[in-house]
Formats: structure tokens, C-alpha cells, sequence
């Protein structure tokens, strides 16, 4: 399995982590994520990040996207 960035938000506090996780079958992440500076433990969106390397994996080019 791949790992991939994800952006964890706290959706108590705003507060925004950037980690690396895998994706497991149910289609979450497993970061190891356990808790947020605000004391928030299970109020979260998480989101993976499409960085170059993700774009590329994906068949994508993050070059074009850049332009305009």
C-alpha cells in the first residue's frame, strides 16, 4: 500500500495537520492521528493532499494545472 499525504482538520479549533497515511479497504486514512492540540479526539475531515508526486501516480500533470 501507497502512503499518501492527507490534511487533517479539526473541526473544533481550525487547527490543520499535513501527515502521511495509507488508505485502508473502507476508504479512510490511518494516519496514527490520536489527538488535536484543543483536546478534540474524534471531530476531524480528513483530506487527502494532491502534492506532485500524488498528481504523477495519478496520471496527472500538476505542471498544467499551475499554468494561467
Amino acid at each position: 500500500m501507497r502512503r499518501v499525504k492527507v490534511m487533517i482538520r479539526c473541526n473544533r479549533c481550525g487547527e490543520v495537520y499535513i501527515l502521511r497515511g495509507r488508505r485502508t479497504k473502507d476508504g479512510s486514512y490511518e494516519t496514527g492521528f490520536v489527538q488535536c492540540v484543543c483536546g478534540n479526539t474524534d471531530d476531524f475531515t480528513i483530506t487527502p493532499v494532491l502534492d506532485r508526486t500524488t498528481a504523477q501516480l495519478a496520471g496527472e500533470n500538476p505542471e498544467k494545472t499551475r499554468e494561467g
